[in-house]
Order: C-alpha cells, then sequence, then structure tokens
C-alpha cells in the first residue's frame, strides 16, 4: 500500500462539532431560551471535593426538572464552561462520558446518576463564563470529555461538544476539537441552481426534515451493503470504516435530491463517526462525460467558510491538492477533491485534482471525490482505501499539472453596513499588484440574459489584500479573479432566493420578481427584490426566500422588527423558519390581514408566537422566512405585492406608510368620530396636535381589532378654534387626518 506525505508541517487545533438528539422530559416555559447554541471556545476543569454548590442561572426556574433534581451533596469538582461572548441564559448539560483509546466510561444521562459525574444546573453567568458543578466522581486526566447541551426551556437537545481532558487535575484550558460538517449538506453544484435549492430548502421544512442528522436513525454501511449486494455501484469506492481504525461507524448520508437538479447520475455520502462525534467524510458523484461542477472549497465559500490555505499532498506516486477550510461554527476541516474516470470500457483510471473545474479533462465516466476531516491522520487513510478500492477495477493514471494557485479568494461575505458590497479576501502569493474582478449573474431570479461586469483591483504583493466589489441586489452571481488575463479564481455569490409554492387547488396566474432600489441602512438587514403575484386559488399560496445563499442559517438576533410594503386582499402567514426548530408547525408565526393599498408594515419579533414556546424567537439561526396567502373561500383571487423587506432594529415610526382615518364632525366643537381598518389587534397612540403650534394637546391610548374601527372621544372646551391633526399610530401603522376645531 502506498502511503502519504505532506510538503509542509500541519499543526492540529482545537475543533467544535455541533449535532441534534432527541431529548424528552417535561417543564414549565418559564424563561428565555439558550441566547448562544454555539459549544463552549474553552473550559476550566476543577477536580476536587467539597466545591461550593451555585446559584442557578436565572432561566433554570424553581418549577423546572432540572431544579427539583439537582444535587447538593458528594459534590467533587467545578466545570467551567466560556463563550466567546457574554451568556446570560446558559444551557444545561444533560448528557457526558469520557472516552480514552476507544474505552468509554463515566457514560451518563439526565435521570440516571449512577453512572459517571452527574452535572448539576449552570450557576449564574459571569460575563462569558458559567460554571457546573458535577458530582460522584472526579474526572480523568487524559481521554476526551464530550458534553451533550440543551436548552431548558425548549428541552431540546441543540450541540454535543468535545474536549481533551490529558493534563494535571488542577485548573485547565482545554479548546474543542473534532466533528466536521455532514456529507448530506453537501453535493451542491456549484453553477447556477436557480429556485433548486430553494425549493430543496423549503420542502425539508415543511415536511420536518431535521438540518442536522440524528446517526440513531442513519443507516450504517454495513446493513446498507448488504440490502445492495447484488449492484453496490458507487458505495464499492466508499473507505472501509475498519481502514479508520476501531470504534468508528459509517453512516450513510446520501443527499439524493441532487440527481434531480445537477449533472450526477449517482451519488454517495457516508459519515464516519465515532463516540458520537462526526470525524470523517467520504462523498462521491458519478457523472457522465463531464466533471461535477461541485468542489468543497467552491461550495464551502458560497456557504461564508474561510479557504485559510492550499497545499499538496503526495500520497505514493500520486499529487493532490489539500485544502484547509475554516466554517462559520469555528470548525476546521482538511478537504481533497479529485476524480477518477475513463473513456473505455478496458481503459485505466484517469486520475485529476485540479483547482479550477474548467481545467478537468472530461471523461465518459467519471467519479468524483470529496473527502474531508479535521483529522489530517483520518484523511490520508480514507484516500489510501479509496486508491486501493480504485486500483482493484482497473489501473490508475494521473494527468494534469496538480498546481497549486498563488493567488485566491479565501472569503466572500456581504459588507453587514452595506449590503451592496461584497468583501472579498483575497491572498497573493505573487509580485503582481494590479487584477480584475469579473462579475457576471442575474439581476434577479427570473432574469433571462446575463450582466457582465469588470472591476480593477490593486493587489498587495506577497500579502493579503481586501476588496469590495458592488454586487448591488443581484439574486446571484459568479466572480472571476483575473491577473494578467489568466484566471487565478472563481467564486459563486447568491444573497438568497425568492420562490413560490402554490398547492394543487391554485392557478398562479403572474408570479413577478423585480429589482429595488432602496439603500440598505446600518441598522437594518435586507433582503433585496421584491415580489408580485397574481393567482387563483381554494386554500394556500406561499411566497417564501432564503435568508442567506447556500441556505445557510443567519443569526438576526440583533433585529427586533420586521418591516415590509405590502398590498393584498387577504390574510397573510408570515412565518420566520429556524435551523433548530425540527416541527415545522412549532416555527415562529404572525397573522396579519392586508389592507388593500399599499401600506408599510414593522411587526416586533415579540408579537411572533410559537406552538412550542411562549418565549419570544431569538433568530439566532434563521434559513427561510414565507409569506402564506390564505383565503376562506374556494376560487378567491389573490392580488398581493410585496417589497422592501427587511430586519430591524428600530421600528422607525416616522417612515411608516400614512393611511386615512375618517374623522368626523368635521369642523366639530365637543366630539370627535374615527372611522379606519386596522391590519392587526393592537394598542395604539391616539395623539391630537394644534397644526399652528405643533403642540400635543390630547393623548390617549386605544386598543383596536382587525379590520373596521369606530371610536369616539370627547374634546375639551379649552382647545382653542382652529385646524387640528388627527394622529394615531404604533409601531405597524400610522393613520392620519385633519379638522377643524370651532
Amino acid at each position: 500500500m502506498v502511503t502519504p506525505s505532506i510538503n509542509r508541517t500541519i499543526t492540529r487545533k482545537g475543533f467544535l462539532f455541533l449535532s441534534f438528539f432527541a431529548f424528552a422530559s417535561s417543564t414549565t416555559l418559564f424563561a428565555q431560551q439558550v441566547d448562544n447554541k454555539n459549544c463552549p471556545d474553552s473550559f476550566k476543569r476543577n477536580n476536587g471535593n467539597g466545591q461550593q454548590v451555585s446559584v442557578f442561572a436565572p432561566n433554570i426556574g424553581t418549577g423546572s426538572i432540572y431544579y427539583l433534581t439537582a444535587l447538593k451533596n458528594n459534590n467533587e469538582g467545578m466545570l467551567t464552561l466560556q463563550w466567546g461572548g457574554p451568556i446570560a441564559n446558559p444551557p444545561v448539560i444533560t448528557r457526558t462520558w469520557t472516552t480514552d483509546k476507544g474505552v468509554t466510561t463515566q457514560n451518563w444521562s439526565f435521570g440516571d446518576n449512577s453512572l459517571g459525574s452527574p452535572f448539576n444546573p449552570p450557576g449564574v453567568p459571569s460575563g462569558n463564563e458559567v460554571k457546573y458543578n458535577f458530582y460522584n466522581n472526579n474526572l480523568p486526566n487524559a481521554g476526551v470529555i464530550t458534553l451533550q447541551l440543551q436548552d431548558p426551556v425548549t428541552n431540546s437537545a441543540y450541540a454535543t461538544c468535545s474536549y481533551s481532558l490529558s493534563g494535571s487535575s488542577g485548573s485547565r484550558v482545554d479548546s474543542p476539537f473534532g466533528g466536521v460538517s455532514s456529507g448530506n449538506t453537501g453535493g451542491l453544484e456549484s453553477e447556477s441552481l436557480g429556485s433548486a435549492l430553494a425549493e430543496r430548502m423549503y420542502t425539508n421544512s415543511v415536511q420536518s426534515v431535521p438540518t442536522k442528522i440524528n446517526y440513531s436513525e442513519a443507516l450504517p454501511v454495513s446493513e446498507y451493503s448488504r440490502l445492495r449486494s447484488d449492484d453496490l455501484g458507487i458505495i464499492g469506492y466508499m473507505p472501509d470504516r475498519k481502514a479508520l481504525g476501531t470504534g468508528f461507524t459509517g453512516y450513510i448520508t446520501s443527499p439524493n435530491d441532487i440527481l434531480n437538479f445537477t449533472n450526477a447520475v449517482e451519488v454517495m455520502s457516508v459519515d464516519y463517526v465515532e463516540g458520537g462525534i462526526n470525524k470523517a467524510v467520504a462523498f462521491c458523484t458519478k457523472t457522465l462525460g463531464g466533471i461535477y461542477s461541485h468542489t468543497k472549497p467552491v461550495c464551502d465559500r458560497l456557504k461564508g467558510s474561510e479557504l485559510t490555505s492550499i497545499d499538496t499532498l503526495q500520497y505514493g506516486s500520486y499529487k493532490f491538492l489539500l485544502y484547509n477550510l475554516k466554517a462559520q461554527t469555528g470548525i476546521n476541516e482538511y478537504a481533497i477533491s479529485f476524480s477518477a474516470g475513463f473513456n473505455q470500457l478496458d481503459a485505466p483510471f484517469t486520475l485529476q485534482s485540479e483547482w479550477l473545474t474548467s481545467s478537468y479533462q472530461a471523461q465518459q465516466s467519471m467519479y468524483n471525490f470529496q473527502l474531508w476531516s479535521s483529522d489530517l491522520g483520518l484523511l490520508n487513510k480514507m484516500l489510501g482505501n479509496v486508491l486501493d478500492k480504485l486500483t482493484v477495477d482497473r489501473p490508475i493514471q494521473q494527468t494534469g499539472k496538480v498546481k497549486k494557485p498563488m493567488t485566491f479568494i479565501t472569503k466572500a461575505v456581504r459588507n453587514p453596513k452595506n449590503q451592496l458590497i461584497l468583501q472579498l479576501n483575497i491572498n497573493n502569493g505573487t509580485a503582481a499588484t494590479n487584477g480584475v474582478l469579473v462579475i457576471s449573474g442575474k439581476e434577479n431570479e427570473q432574469s433571462t440574459r446575463t450582466v457582465v461586469r469588470e472591476y480593477p483591483v490593486t493587489l498587495n504583493p506577497f500579502g493579503p489584500t481586501t476588496a469590495d466589489l458592488p454586487v448591488n441586489d443581484m439574486a446571484e452571481s459568479e466572480v472571476h479573479l483575473m491577473i494578467n488575463g489568466v484566471k487565478e479564481d472563481v467564486i459563486y455569490n447568491s444573497d438568497g432566493i425568492w420562490n413560490i409554492y402554490s398547492t394543487p387547488t391554485s392557478v398562479v396566474q403572474a408570479f413577478s420578481i423585480s429589482n429595488d432600489t432602496a439603500e440598505p441602512l446600518a441598522t437594518e438587514y435586507r433582503l433585496f427584490r421584491n415580489v408580485k403575484l397574481e393567482a387563483v386559488t381554494s386554500d394556500y399560496i406561499t411566497v417564501y426566500r432564503m435568508v442567506r445563499g447556500g441556505g445557510v442559517a443567519a443569526d438576526l438576533s440583533a433585529y427586533n422588527f420586521l418591516k415590509f410594503s405590502a398590498s393584498g386582499n387577504s390574510k397573510v402567514r408570515i412565518r420566520l423558519v429556524g435551523e433548530s426548530v425540527t416541527n415545522y408547525d412549532d416555527q415562529y408565526e404572525y397573522l396579519l390581514s392586508l389592507q388593500s393599498k399599499n401600506s408599510e408594515y414593522a411587526i416586533p419579533f415579540r408579537d411572533f408566537k410559537s406552538a412550542a414556546s411562549s418565549a419570544a424567537p431569538t433568530l439566532n439561526d434563521l434559513v427561510t422566512i414565507s409569506f402564506t396567502y390564505e383565503v376562506s373561500s374556494p376560487g378567491s383571487k389573490l392580488q398581493t405585492e410585496l417589497s422592501n423587506v427587511r430586519f430591524a432594529e428600530h421600528s422607525a415610526s416616522p417612515e411608516l406608510a400614512v393611511s386615512q382615518v375618517i374623522a368626523y364632525p368635521n369642523p366639530t366643537s365637543a366630539r370627535l368620530n374615527l372611522e379606519f381598518e386596522s391590519s392587526a389587534n393592537e394598542d395604539m397612540r391616539l395623539e391630537l396636535v394644534n397644526a399652528a403650534t405643533g403642540a400635543i394637546v390630547m393623548t390617549q391610548n386605544i386598543q383596536i381589532a382587525t379590520g373596521k374601527n369606530q371610536y369616539t372621544t370627547n374634546l375639551s372646551p379649552s382647545h382653542s378654534p382652529g385646524i387640528y391633526i388627527v394622529r394615531l399610530q404604533s409601531d405597524r401603522q400610522r393613520f392620519v387626518s385633519k379638522i377643524m376645531i370651532n
């Protein structure tokens, strides 16, 4: 068997892993949900005896099951978890186990205090630190400890985090490591997918398909092989789990739906899991007559990852490009992309590992591999096993230069202070000081023509460069980095896609998407472009949009309002689809009665409700927003417009569109009658303003209902004769009229 070598020293770093598990218990919804659902950045561990029991955090109510089952004696030590920023509502630890040399010990789950080291609820946070007492047994001084974190409000486990226990038993800091993204999230073709990805994300959410793999429900490779022993197909080239070492189980995680909208004719992905942690992934597609357009470094940068370095890896006589990618979650992954193809039945495999997909030579049949792991040793083992399996079928001949690019884009993100700008970080390993960024793409989702623009860029020689590229509100685009007329890199960009779902009883007569011209504010996060819909339906039609490109969840917890302009003749149910909410019926929603004329709305997030929680939404993992237009009678005609959708920090009432309130009698002297149509049940503030002086001479808080309203109030005899402005407003509505008092 051939052996690997690498042309530079690789330093192991700390990593974290997020995964979802099912956990059942009952408690009253009494406090705020966990406000940081990432793994802690590090921890301190103090073994010992008799550490003081912490006062529990404010989100651990006295009636909660965690409080009632807390232990108060035999405490041994203290674990201090540390996040990157302040935390007010920490998680509970509901499962923990330690692993050393493949042997699992101290395997404890919530409710069973007979094994391991049970953990108490979190103490009152101090800045970014939260303390947890553990009991019965000290933690070992070697191996790995794995913690399952759970939200005490929703009772849902959301993260599994592993840390090294090596070192002294005293206070120390260990960094999280391991865990990589599942193969189920890969396989997205990097060329324009139009609405295919949006449809994939929306369908999965409506069908309550979990976004995270539950390996207890996944199919192991061994069982899949027995089921398919007659024709294993592409799985025959997947790495054997034993090749990675003892303790691994391979689970089938293939995203089979990509066969519907990519050039792949077969797909297979396997996650290799050890101790509940996904340590490595093998992903492969079969294509005919051309390379599969997806490569992991291109796809992951579309989803916000940073390509920190590119190197070459020599494995025997074969050479590969090796990528180091850092995801937004902080996970670091080593990745290899290559293809093995052939033109005739008796021809050898042609092995290619190229930087740009355009550099691959087309073969009649091509097996396109993506291998990744946070452990370079595991990556080498997978690679060697795949090459061994390929060699059994036919000899391997490598072609191409396997040339490492000297200049490439490390990261591309929208400027948070101006979303019209795409910020590019460029790593330049040459003396070149000038380049060109060529952007080509669609202005909006329905555009039929490609727009091409060129922008010169000044590069720092042998160093990093930050460049601002005006992509405006284009739906999706390619960005090519050119130096001296040679394409050095290409990335894909999308800010999220608008799309429509119609039921079988519906007939869509017109659905159009148009670009807007609004300038983004620094205090807002905009969902670019506007939509119009005309249809006939007997139930509902949904317009939805991915919040970010690539279906990546967005942290919008800094915002407090959803603002937009809309008109229509129906009710619209607005849903905020979060990644961590598995059941679609539990997503947060708000029902709004639209007005026939175009009006501006500002809906506080606190008004969105969930069937599963009384807490307000946190919006730290928002994937999709949907607008479902509902009718009450068969064959109803729908006409609606939606524009200027954005998430905002403030309601900014003066910006609200002004609607007319009917005020009578006019002139009046003692009584004021108001008639108006409201889009919501809410409290509003009524003001009477002297038009000449601007003085507010009367204020009242009134409660109104959705639909037509009538309100009567008495005027004070002290009001001087003249013209007055009647102003009725809330965070989402504003009505204005004038009257004369005589």
